[in-house]
């Protein structure tokens, strides 16, 4: 039988141009969308996180950024073809990524707090009309002490189909000594807000155990409650090792 065909992605190959104010980005580069929030969570070797377990965004795309900072407010803006990292451009239309945060963006490493805003904004066709699909989110996080929480509202809106999707999302972490650390994540999805009983929670519990340097394992429960039809449970073992 013949061989099934093979594909190699990319997710960045960009170059970096350090300007007098802010920096210019061109190329395949990480998006400007959940890239906070994912450091908020921390655990990815465990789950996405919300906005990119539920689709809201590719995580990488080819384009041209500009970012920078004034006084403790990060600013990032990108022009991107909106396909994402793994297909290639499809249309005419390009995706505009706006985020704005204020305060310690990587929250998994520094003390501190954040909050922020993401915008985004992509037309397309559909029956002859030019349609936007757009995405929003606000956030805020806290990091101190051995304690790191955060949570998040997001939408996605198609005004094409008129659909809204919705996640209401909360998550933290408390370090109990320096190999053990509790965690928690919890999300409310809507796939759309018009229909009634739709919705899922989905809720993860677990313990982080640090036997030695860049190795974790993490026994984990994972919960998903429909609003609507049984639920599910699954006990896990989750490790990431770095090297």
């Amino acid at each position: 039988s013949s061989a099934s065909p093979k594909a190699v992605y990319l997710k960045k190959a960009k170059v970096d141009w350090k300007l007098p104010i802010g920096k210019l980005t061109i190329g395949l580069q990480g998006m400007n969308v959940f890239n906070v929030t994912e450091k908020t969570w921390g655990f990815r070797f465990l789950e996405k996180s919300p906005m990119d377990l539920h689709g809201f965004s590719s995580s990488a795309d080819l384009g041209i950024g500009y970012s920078g900072k004034i006084n403790q407010v990060n600013y990032s803006l990108l022009v991107t073809n909106g396909t994402g990292y793994k297909k290639s451009e499809n249309d005419k239309y390009k995706k505009i990524s706006t985020q704005f945060v204020y305060g310690e963006k990587k929250l998994v490493k520094q003390d501190g707090y954040n909050v922020g805003l993401v915008y985004t904004m992509e037309s397309y066709d559909i029956a002859n009309a030019t349609k936007n699909k757009n995405v929003m989110g606000l956030f805020g996080g806290f990091s101190g002490n051995g304690l790191r929480v955060g949570g998040e509202f997001d939408t996605h809106t198609d005004y094409g189909t008129d659909i809204t999707q919705q996640i209401i999302a909360v998550y933290g972490s408390y370090k109990v000594s320096e190999v053990l650390e509790c965690l928690i994540y919890f999300d409310m999805y809507d796939p759309d807000t018009n229909t009634d009983k739709d919705g899922a929670n989905y809720l993860i519990a677990g313990v982080n155990y640090h036997p030695s340097n860049g190795l974790i394992i993490t026994p984990n429960v994972r919960l998903t409650n429909p609003e609507e039809g049984d639920g599910t449970t699954h006990a896990m073992v989750n490790f990431q090792f770095k090297f």
